[in-house]
């Protein structure tokens, strides 16, 4: 049967330790029994000699090859160790040749002996273990300094609370009745009572650091717990015999001396990891709630003894009385401590609560209001201005180019631009203003009514924020647009009032129209005018040509050239969706790409596939047969919604395709993968699911970060795409290509023998030296650009001796577009 996660190691030296220890008591319990009284009870001194020597020895020696609270926790109990070890030993020597009563009569020496049970008490405060973790405090977050130690004077005093109980219980029902009865040594009763006290404190000790914390070796404080309880078994043995007036004490009611230490030293034994193992909720919550009432529940049973004894007029003492007083004293100061907890707790609780309330309602990367929050600033802005309050401005704001910025310097670059962006505008606003991000590179500002000119200050906004920026020691131009939009509902039709969501998109519209009027520009508008280009108007229309309706335009997929950098021919397409709008125009892929979103994603994808199949099933364009169609999809709803693959996977199915022609080129709809982590990937099975597909994978936009080739590794894929950043750094200017990130990307799939795709390829020295670094396909202007009947006749052939400039349909060599060497079975590059 397989041990629990915190049962002990046993080792070599434990189980030989055990083995000893067993044969050892065995052979002590017999000459106890056999012997005569005399000599059975020199012998149980004798052998508490040896144990004590060597409980010593093992604690020292292990205490040298450890550190910290493990160190010291062994320290302190040897030194106990050694008070015992005097005591048996002066014990022992007076009892040769005498008898045993003579030989237990040593109050001097037991005295001494009461004073080494503060450092045993000391070392049980230092045994290693970990805080419990709170409902409110997380285990990693750093304790507070009130905090850290406080536990300490907990366990001391509810350990000197419940034994006194016990003992002011003992002595109104049993002791007290028969010392009055009794003619004992006082000096002896007091010794041998002091002697079960400390042994019983350090008993409830471990007890409660049990409870109060998660100890990192249970077992060995459980053994620590079962010695001590031992030799408090064997000092009640005595106690009673000193009370009851016997000659003296029998060998087998000392035995648990020797057995004692000898638990202490296999707890010596046991291995202390280094954290604590996980706890049990629910088993842990209920010893804790244990610990907290067997103190007071002691105190109430012993108070109300003590309590009824002085109401029937019975013999008490003035003993009882202080010691009861003594012992409600002793609830006040825990009382006090367990106040001060709960109030350092509850402010803990209280600031994670309010860091919990600003990370609800703020954006992690500017620190600027997110969507929720200003969702409902806006919404008290109307409030207010139906309520007689002043018009309001609200300025909607999107960076130019940020996708280009973010694949030529890296995310880290976009990052830090977003957030110099949002001090600007938060620095150009007022404190009565508010300035939030709204996801990506959008942002809108709420300009409280007021004096000034809105649209003069909003003008003053957009040139601070076209400013250009030094980030990582470069200066990046800034490009930003704006819609502008004023609201006042005196001047707003009564039947159509602006709601909070219309406002927002008349701003977006507007930031729109002023992207089309060349970007850098703002556009002003007052609410309700209408804009047929918001962008919800836009999906719906996406949806209606998604539908196949004629007023939602025409959706057609065309097809991108891929080539064998390696000889210039043409090795496949990559199918994507172009869009003819009535007023827009083309959209391209990429901004029809962002305009779908959500559940409009999936529809795309699926429309592209389904198109694609089509194509390659030869009911369209029968020359695609031969090559790969790579398709991108939306990875990140890929892998968060099974049904989307499923549904992706069914398409490819019934659309007659040959096996392996369809590739999925995994990516989001903005463009780059960084919105799946590979933890998540791993997390909900992924990996299974695409592998159970049937179709091949690719992944875009590997750019040769961590978090890039986590993905490759988790993922099944048979190709890659380079980011677009780390082709464009491939130029004449760097003929060794020494650029770490594509270094790291290329190193990878040559060791998983994926074939590499190389986009945005504007020239064939920069398609030659991608060749040179290990890519085998390319794509990009050089090419020519997308057809809606593939077709070999229009695309370039760089690499053959009749290529022509780029953009020029040159024929390559005759015959279909052929996959590239080793796509149906990757292998490194030629």
């Amino acid at each position: 049967m397989p041990r629990g996660p915190s049962a002990p190691r046993l080792d070599p030296a434990l189980r030989t330790a055990a083995a000893l220890t067993a044969v050892f008591a065995l052979t002590v319990t017999a000459c106890a029994t056999v012997l005569p009284e005399l000599w059975g009870y020199l012998t149980i001194l004798l052998a508490t000699n040896v144990t004590c020597l060597a409980t010593v020895v093992v604690l020292l020696r292990t205490a040298r090859r450890t550190g910290g609270p493990d160190r010291r926790w062994r320290v302190l109990v040897a030194a106990t160790a050694v008070s015992g070890l005097g005591l048996a030993a002066a014990t022992l020597s007076a009892g040769f040749g005498q008898e045993p009563t003579a030989a237990t009569s040593r109050p001097a020496v037991y005295g001494l002996f009461l004073l080494s049970y503060l450092p045993a008490l000391a070392g049980l405060l230092s045994f290693p273990s970990d805080p419990l973790p709170s409902r409110h405090v997380s285990e990693d977050e750093p304790v507070a300094a009130g905090r850290a130690h406080h536990w300490y004077a907990i366990v001391v005093l509810d350990s000197v609370l419940v034994v006194g109980s016990l003992i002011l219980l003992a002595w109104s029902v049993v002791l007290g009745p028969l010392l009055r009865t009794v003619d004992l040594d006082g000096l002896k009763f007091l010794s041998s009572f002091g002697n079960l006290i400390g042994e019983l404190v350090l008993l409830v000790a471990v007890l409660s650091v049990g409870a109060l914390r998660r100890p990192r070796s249970p077992w060995a404080l459980a053994l620590l717990g079962a010695g001590w309880l031992t030799l408090a078994a064997s000092s009640t043995m005595a106690v009673a015999d000193v009370v009851t007036a016997r000659h003296g004490v029998t060998p087998t009611a000392l035995l648990g001396f020797p057995f004692g230490w000898l638990l202490v030293l296999l707890a010596a034994l046991v291995p202390i990891p280094a954290r604590a193992p996980p706890p049990q909720t629910a088993h842990r919550a209920r010893l804790r709630g244990l610990h907290a009432a067997v103190p007071y529940l002691a105190l109430a049973v012993a108070g109300a003894v003590v309590l009824a004894e002085l109401a029937v007029g019975a013999h008490s003492n003035l003993f009882q009385v202080y010691a009861l007083f003594g012992l409600f004293m002793i609830v006040i100061v825990r009382q006090m401590l367990n106040l001060g907890e709960k109030s350092q707790l509850l402010a803990l609780v209280e600031s994670s609560r309010r860091q919990l309330r600003h990370q609800a309602f703020h954006d992690p990367l500017t620190g600027l209001a997110n969507r929720a929050l200003f969702a409902a600033r806006l919404r008290h802005a109307l409030d207010q201005h139906s309520a007689g309050g002043s018009p309001f401005t609200l300025l909607f704001c999107d960076l130019d180019n940020f996708k280009g910025i973010n694949d030529t310097l890296g995310h880290a670059v976009g990052d830090e631009l977003l957030r110099v962006t949002a001090r600007r505008l938060r620095a150009g606003t007022r404190s009565t203003d508010t300035v939030a991000r709204l996801g990506g590179d959008e942002f809108v500002v709420l300009l409280d009514g007021g004096t000034g000119d809105p649209e003069l200050l909003c003008r003053r906004l957009a040139a601070g924020a076209r400013a250009p920026c030094e980030v990582t020691g470069r200066t990046v131009p800034v490009g930003a647009s704006f819609g502008l939009v004023h609201v006042n509902l005196a001047q707003a039709r009564p039947s159509r009032p602006p709601t909070a969501d219309s406002l927002l998109r008349e701003a977006d519209g507007a930031m729109y129209a002023a992207k089309r009027q060349g970007k850098g520009r703002l556009v002003v508008r007052q609410a309700g005018q209408a804009a047929p280009e918001a962008p919800t108007t836009i999906r719906g229309d996406l949806a209606l040509a998604l539908r196949g309706e004629a007023d939602g335009g025409i959706l057609q997929v065309v097809y991108h050239p891929v080539v064998d950098l390696r000889n210039g021919r043409l090795a496949g397409f990559e199918a994507s969706p172009r869009w003819s709008h009535p007023r827009l125009g083309t959209v391209p892929a990429d901004r029809l790409r962002r305009m779908a979103a959500d559940a409009l994603s999936v529809d795309l994808d699926a429309f592209v596939v389904e198109r694609a199949c089509r194509d390659l099933a030869g009911q369209t364009v029968p020359t695609v047969e031969a090559g790969p169609v790579f398709v991108a999809v939306a990875a990140d709803r890929l892998v968060r919604d099974p049904g989307a693959l499923a549904e992706l996977a069914g398409l490819a199915a019934d659309g007659g395709a040959r096996p392996g022609a369809l590739v999925l080129l995994l990516t989001r709809t903005d463009g780059a993968l960084s919105g799946v982590s590979a933890q998540e990937v791993t997390a909900r099975g992924v990996p299974e699911r695409f592998a159970a597909c049937g179709l091949p994978l690719a992944l875009d936009g590997l750019d040769g970060g961590c978090r890039s080739l986590a993905l490759l590794a988790a993922l099944p894929v048979r190709a890659i795409r380079l980011d677009p950043g780390l082709v464009a750094s491939a130029t004449t200017r760097d003929p060794d290509l020494a650029v770490a990130a594509r270094t790291n990307a290329l190193r990878a799939a040559r060791r998983r023998a994926l074939t590499v795709v190389a986009p945005a390829i504007h020239d064939r020295a920069q398609a030659s030296l991608l060749a040179a670094a290990g890519c085998h396909l390319g794509q990009g202007p050089v090419y020519g650009g997308p057809v809606e009947i593939p077709c070999r006749d229009a695309v370039n052939d760089p690499g053959g001796p009749s290529a022509g400039p780029p953009g020029s349909a040159v024929r390559s060599s005759p015959g279909r577009p052929r996959p590239p060497p080793g796509w149906e079975r990757p292998s490194g590059p030629g």
